[in-house]
């Protein structure tokens, strides 16, 4: 079974460069899944919209999250790209992917690297670093809970 490389952190955290590049690097061919894809099949005027997005993304996120395992069964590795918001996202995550090879990475930047390479994209909420840094770090007990009951429903060792 190939495996999933789980890539979590805040927005502009790295996440997205890290995958090309492990996408580079591995020998065989290797599918990218950004959550941001599935975001941005949105017209802008729907994502500036904060009382429309907040009904539409809920519902095409956990269609991302149940579409993750058809994606890790194509035969090849699998490179997630996330920005983890929520628990019910995270049990979605791992409930879909619960029979998969899963290897959750949180990727961490300083904040001032953050804000200065938000600033330097220029497509992004002005205050999305430090609450998307804040919501990351407050899921990491979260996130560690869960994999861990996944594994033991798997009777899966944990390392």
């Amino acid at each position: 079974m190939n495996p999933v490389l789980f890539l979590n952190g805040t927005s502009s955290a790295g996440k997205t460069t890290i995958a090309r590049q492990f996408q580079k690097l591995w020998e065989e061919p290797s599918l990218y899944a950004s959550i941001d894809s599935f975001i941005f099949m949105f017209p802008d005027h729907v994502l500036r919209n904060d009382e429309v997005r907040k009904v539409v993304l809920w519902p095409l996120i956990s269609a991302f999250n149940r579409s993750l395992p058809n994606l890790a069964e194509c035969g090849f590795p699998l490179i997630v790209d996330y920005v983890m918001e929520s628990p019910v996202w995270l049990k979605e995550c791992v409930e879909a992917l619960s029979n998969h090879n899963v290897y959750f990475v949180g990727v961490k930047c300083p904040l001032e690297e953050l804000e200065r390479r938000e600033q330097a994209r220029g497509d992004r909420r002005s205050d999305s670093p430090a609450g998307n840094m804040s919501e990351y770090t407050s899921m990491v007990p979260t996130i560690w809970k869960l994999i861990r009951f996944s594994r033991l429903r798997q009777n899966v060792p944990s390392s």
